[in-house]
């Protein structure tokens, strides 16, 4: 089910399944801002991966002498979340462990998304709490499609990727099945601007590491007009589309990675994890801007 709210300047929908934005439109802008989710291409809009990110290892983990199967990015994108609270320009959804999380993660937990409008962004905040009696690994990271051209009679070709300051990242390498090799190299090596070309997605995503930017955004190169994601606090900042971008550019930042192709299969001794107390609560913050 779908719930709107709007401040004046911006309008955002967002569904229950998922807790995942699926509209964004400005007052006076070019139209709708995020990306459709044409299943023909790809067929979401901003899914939020928890509680991994990536794929794993053969597609399962094991945990307790149990083998789970674990598709890419978790499950929270795939289950409907309950609206708890809202307002006119706030949301607030939870998803609560239940017989259904149970049967594909080994821990008692809650997800709490509060999407909020604030002037020209959406700001979203992630709370995870571990409900269970021993500790809780987890990776959480968001997805989100920018629509790309976001301006009519555009081609992707006429945008670039603007990072707040001149970056010399690392780019996390993976192999051919998306699982992260160990190896690091430099990309984009002392560029504040990245211009979309055809071919730049032909090997998958770009994941970065050591971003001292604390924003990263889809900019109109003849305008200066932009779709802005923030990354300060994220140790992974990825971008990515389908190869030709037909459509959408996605500014991902993470705390996490996939699994590594020469580990094993223990999710509590995956690299990259975020791991709870029982009890303890850990929450992070997105802020999408549209500068259009």
């Amino acid at each position: 089910m779908r719930h709107t709210i709007e401040n004046g300047s911006l309008t955002l929908a967002v569904d229950t399944h998922g807790a995942e934005l699926c509209s964004l439109r400005k007052e006076g802008g070019p139209g709708e801002l995020l990306w459709d989710a044409d299943p023909a291409v790809w067929g979401r809009h901003a899914p939020l991966c928890f509680p991994w990110c990536g794929r794993m290892r053969d597609n399962f983990y094991e945990e307790g002498g149990r083998r789970y199967q674990a598709g890419s990015h978790g499950f929270a994108r795939d289950l409907e979340h309950t609206l708890t609270a809202s307002g006119p320009d706030f949301l607030t959804f939870r998803l609560g462990w239940n017989e259904e999380t149970l049967a594909l993660w080994p821990w008692k937990f809650s997800l709490e998304t509060t999407h909020r409008l604030e002037g020209d962004s959406v700001v979203t905040v992630c709370r995870v709490q571990d409900e269970d009696s021993r500790p809780m690994p987890f990776q959480l990271g968001f997805h989100t499609a920018l629509r790309c051209p976001f301006t009519p009679g555009k081609a992707a070709t006429d945008y670039l990727v603007r990072f707040e300051r001149e970056e010399s990242p690392l780019r996390v390498r993976c192999d051919e099945n998306g699982l992260v090799t160990g190896e690091e190299t430099p990309v984009f090596t002392g560029q504040s601007g990245v211009p979309l070309t055809a071919g730049l997605f032909d090997n998958d995503s770009i994941c970065m590491k050591g971003l001292r930017s604390s924003w990263v955004q889809l900019e109109e190169a003849e305008t200066g007009r932009y779709l802005r994601i923030s990354s300060e606090g994220y140790p992974y900042t990825l971008l990515w589309s389908k190869p030709g971008i037909p459509g959408f550019l996605c500014i991902e930042p993470w705390h996490g990675l996939p699994g590594r192709a020469d580990f094993g299969h223990a999710f509590s001794g995956r690299p990259y994890l975020t791991t709870l107390a029982p009890g303890e609560s850990w929450s992070c913050t997105h802020i999408l801007t549209a500068g259009v």
